[in-house]
């Protein structure tokens, strides 16, 4: 491959590749970047920007070249590596497997890609390490196959370390940020007079629980994928989540992973690179620079869980400065959890969320929970009474709806899907104040 031509060029290449050998220095697997077509920015049409982050943008893309379209139009199979277990296996790719497949044609002219680029201000003592980023990005998305991870469609054509290099990738049509907007803005409808008159019976509101729930469990199985092939992804939150064409919930943004390396600390942590994330999802370990391990990503996963549910931001009050005093540091303050939610589901995030990184589940313990709450025959057990207000009466309807509250239940029960106040409370005394398992039946 064809390096750039100038010294200052040739520096900022030369540090890029070595940021990025850096973490896959213990590496055993191949690089597959290779097996994914070339493509050069005249193949490419930009139609709109998506999304802009310190280092990189994210545009929509359209093709406008047929010969990018060479290498993909032909049904062709590409040698991926199992990394569980360091052997490989031949995958098929159907049309719906390509970047521009058959199936595609028709859709040429449709932004369906995203194009990942750096950007053009980045000084010298930024590029380097932004490129290197990007480019193991690239290599880790290129092994990785899951549902709800995104999907690497062609690299560029440039040098691999140069600031031109760029990824392309499936477009998403929602960030997590914008869906929780959505979900709260349901919320406030069902939770008016009108919407408590048309959902008076608590189904709507529970459904749109469920949904929550079930995206948690698919982003938790995406995280449980990459721990089991000793990923660690460093950099969970809102942003860094959407949802595709389908609502498919998606992880993205791979520039902060790392493969684990091969020499770990006692009980079993790493001396991995400090302060790497974003400091309200960051674990204490991660913010304090001592060594740590994937629970990292477990920790940053319930403080995102709790937003999800609660359709808040954490620690919305809250400075940085703050949060290294309060947070990180005793009396370990975190979000309050809402009464009503499952027990399980409350006990899960406050033991997810532990200063203790011997006290946190694993990430498949995390799926699996999410995976029992969202049978429907489960959740249906496990979910509270809908919260009834007087306003509701409806003139004392067919099903009694008070029935409740006249066999000494106080109208304070809270819906599970209904917000609480976004206060924090220390981990020591949420531990001894574990929520109850509020059932109230509805006749």
């Amino acid at each position: 491959m064809r390096q750039p031509a100038s010294s200052s060029s040739q520096e900022a290449y030369e540090l890029a590749r070595d940021f990025h050998e850096q973490s896959f220095e213990y590496s055993r697997r191949p690089d597959l970047t290779s097996q994914y077509p070339r493509v050069s920015l005249e193949d490419l049409q930009k139609t709109q920007l998506l999304g802009s982050g310190a280092f990189a943008t994210v545009v929509a893309v359209r093709v406008t070249s047929e010969a990018s379209l060479e290498q993909t139009q032909q049904k062709r199979s590409r040698q991926v590596s199992n990394i569980s277990s360091c052997s490989t296996q031949i995958i098929d790719c159907s049309a719906d497997d390509e970047l521009f497949g058959e199936e595609d044609q028709e859709q040429q002219q449709q932004d369906r890609y995203a194009l990942k680029q750096l950007k053009s201000s980045l000084d010298q003592e930024d590029l380097h390490r932004a490129v290197a980023d990007l480019v193991t990005e690239a290599r880790l998305l290129a092994e990785i196959n899951h549902p709800h991870i995104v999907r690497l469609r062609a690299i560029s054509s440039g040098p691999k370390f140069d600031k031109g290099f760029f990824i392309v990738i499936d477009r998403f049509r929602a960030t997590l940020v914008k869906r929780i907007e959505e979900w709260k803005m349901e919320e406030k409808h069902i939770s008016g007079l009108k919407g408590r008159m048309h959902d008076w019976n608590g189904h709507r509101r529970t459904a749109l629980f469920q949904e929550r729930l079930r995206a948690a469990r698919d982003l938790g199985s995406a995280l449980q994928y990459l721990h089991e092939n000793r990923i660690v992804f460093r950099d969970l939150k809102e942003e860094n989540v959407a949802f595709d064409k389908d609502g498919q919930i998606q992880l993205f943004d791979f520039g902060l992973a790392k493969e684990l390396p091969k020499l770990r600390h006692k009980d079993d942590l790493y001396n991995m690179t400090p302060h790497t994330g974003t400091l309200k999802y960051m674990a204490p370990e991660v913010a304090l620079g001592q060594p740590y391990n994937e629970s990292c990503d477990v920790y940053s996963f319930a403080i995102l869980l709790w937003e999800m549910l609660s359709l808040k931001r954490a620690f919305s009050a809250h400075t940085n400065k703050e949060i290294e005093e309060s947070v990180v540091r005793p009396p370990f303050k975190r979000p309050t959890r809402n009464q009503s939610w499952p027990q399980e589901l409350s006990f899960m995030m406050h033991k997810a969320w532990s200063p203790r990184i011997c006290d946190r589940p694993s990430s498949k313990e995390m799926e699996l929970m999410l995976m029992d709450l969202c049978l429907e025959d489960n959740l249906q057990n496990k979910r509270h009474s809908i919260v009834v207000h007087k306003s509701l009466s409806i003139r004392k309807s067919k099903l009694h709806l008070f029935h409740h509250k006249r066999s000494g239940h106080s109208d304070h029960h809270q819906h599970p899907h209904q917000d609480t106040d976004d206060c924090c409370s220390s981990s020591n005394q949420d531990h001894e104040n574990e929520d109850p398992l509020l059932s109230v039946s509805v006749h």
